[in-house]
C-alpha cells in the first residue's frame, strides 16, 4: 500500500512539473513573438558620433 501511494505521488509530481514547464515555455514563446525585450539596453541606430575635442 505504501509503495502504491509513493508511486502515485511521484506520478502526480511529474505531471505537475511537466505542466509547469509547458506553461513557462508558452509564456517564453509569447514574449519572443512580442519582441522579447530585445530593445532594452540596445543603442539607437540614429545616434550621432561626437567629434573629438581639438587641443
Amino acid at each position: 500500500m505504501t509503495k502504491f501511494c509513493f508511486s502515485r505521488f511521484v506520478a502526480a509530481a511529474l505531471i505537475a512539473i511537466s505542466g509547469a514547464a509547458l506553461v513557462t515555455a508558452s509564456f517564453d514563446a509569447e514574449a519572443r513573438r512580442a519582441g522579447g525585450g530585445s530593445s532594452v539596453g540596445r543603442q539607437s541606430s540614429n545616434v550621432t558620433q561626437q567629434r573629438q575635442a581639438t587641443t
